[in-house]
């Protein structure tokens, strides 16, 4: 069936790196010119996304892009931001 959102939620959160790796770069190639929601933990994944939330402590921050994040550091938490 023809499908405009996916939503992922925590789609890769009991596996391992290289596994986790796999899906994701397969989940994108798949919703290619689609919209796909990924909510996650894994910090090291919002450097293939577009656009950016964070929901910490009840406030909720947006960034366009992991540049955005990048440049803004956002000093009220400590995230690991991938290269």
């Amino acid at each position: 069936k023809p499908f405009e959102v996916l939503i992922f939620d925590e789609a890769t959160s009991n596996i391992d790196a290289i596994t986790e790796n796999k899906i994701i770069h397969n989940l994108l190639r798949l919703s290619k010119d689609k919209i796909a929601i990924f909510a996650t933990h894994r910090q090291n994944l919002i450097k293939y996304f577009d656009s950016i939330i964070i929901i910490h402590n009840g406030d909720i921050y947006q960034f366009n892009s992991l540049e955005d994040f990048k440049l803004t550091k956002p000093d009220i938490f400590r995230l690991t931001i991938p290269n």
